[in-house]
């Protein structure tokens, strides 16, 4: 692997994390607060928690064409775990279309006064 590719993995997944971690610290914060999760609230756990899947989804696709073919045998660990990443990201919150419907409420919302 080339080590820019690396870097820019490590930083896709922290940049991802960081995401998550701090939108999930606020809602926690002001659920705490109010004892109340708002539209608002739950859009953006969704919306937070489907990018950060996608971005895990794109470093391991990534790591595994750079890989090459020993990435790609059964008796190898990182198949195992290419096809784990391929699985988790096609359930209902790791899927493409919830980002979009995520960031159309998002939108909606802050236009409501």
């Amino acid at each position: 692997m080339i080590p820019s590719q690396l870097a820019q993995a490590e930083a896709r997944l922290g940049l991802a994390r960081a995401y998550l971690l701090g939108s999930l610290t606020e809602i926690w914060g002001a659920v705490a607060e109010t004892g109340e999760l708002s539209l608002a609230q739950n859009t953006m756990i969704r919306l937070t928690t489907t990018w950060a899947i996608d971005q895990a989804r794109e470093v391991v696709n990534t790591l595994y064409h750079s890989a090459g073919s020993t990435a790609i045998f059964d008796n190898r660990p990182f198949e195992g775990r290419f096809r784990d990443m391929r699985t988790a990201s096609q359930q209902a919150q790791g899927r493409r279309p919830i980002t979009r419907q995520s960031a159309a409420y998002s939108l909606a919302l802050r236009r409501i006064p």
